[in-house]
């Protein structure tokens, strides 16, 4: 009888501790293995970098307001467009560049959307608030980006909601 139990507590205890040893591997490996392409895709696409959290769009300007998935501020980021005329465009450019109340980052030009012609770009930091501003013309638009900082407000810049806004806005009478 007693080897009979000898041998029963040994065989479970080799079952546990192969249960054991199998749950970590499983659990070990999940942890290394890299997901798929189709799995990054979803990933993506259940956690977007910005989320719109509203808009105004009349005949002459839009304004849209995001916020990364980690904030609660509704209106972390905007992005705006004033397509009334090119030479409104112009002095909305100028103000912005020799304004009283911020300090100049950065100035100089970029690619348009449609890869024409470079057209004016700015940076500007607010000095009260320390928010900045990235700010140009495409095709006779004023545009511009406020965020709470420049890593941000250039993350924005260059995501693919920008490019798509800014390539389907109407150009302004002359």
């Amino acid at each position: 009888m007693r080897k009979w139990a000898v041998r029963i507590c040994v065989l479970l205890l080799t079952f546990v501790t192969g249960l054991f040893v199998s749950l970590v591997w499983k659990t070990d490996s999940y942890r290394c293995r890299r997901p798929s392409v189709n799995e990054q895709f979803v990933s993506r696409r259940a956690q977007p970098r910005f989320i719109e959290t509203s808009s105004l769009l009349v005949s002459d300007h839009q304004i849209h307001w995001y916020r990364l998935p980690s904030s609660n501020d509704t209106q972390q980021i905007t992005l705006s467009a004033d397509f009334r005329s090119a030479h409104l465009s112009n002095e909305f450019f100028n103000s912005n560049l020799n304004g009283d109340f911020s300090t100049l980052i950065e100035s100089g030009y970029r690619t348009t959307s449609t890869g024409r012609t470079p057209e004016p770009r700015g940076v500007i930091r607010f000095n009260d608030s320390g928010t900045v501003r990235i700010f140009w013309i495409d095709r006779g638009t004023f545009w511009f980006i406020q965020a709470p900082s420049l890593a941000l407000a250039r993350d924005f810049e260059q995501s693919e909601i920008v490019r798509s806004i800014v390539a389907e806005t109407p150009t302004p009478a002359r």
